[in-house]
């Protein structure tokens, strides 16, 4: 399983590096696995760009989602 670890990444740059991994990775191993940290902020984020983009949280524990469609 693919996965993107968000430790690092500005939150400004955060929506469109998700988005990007999210659209190169999740169809061809329909499950990825994103790292936010204890950051709300960035799991906001990231949940508005799974909303956006019509996927869905599979998995979700503290700091860690499992994302697919």
């Amino acid at each position: 399983m693919k996965t993107l670890d968000l430790h690092g990444i500005k939150h400004s740059n955060a929506p469109e590096v998700i988005e990007e991994f999210l659209l190169q990775n999740i169809y061809p191993f329909e499950s990825v696995n994103v790292i936010t940290g204890n950051s709300s902020k960035m799991l906001d984020m990231l949940k508005m760009v799974v909303e956006k983009n019509g996927f869905v949280i599979e998995f979700e524990t503290q700091g860690r989602l499992i994302i697919g469609y």
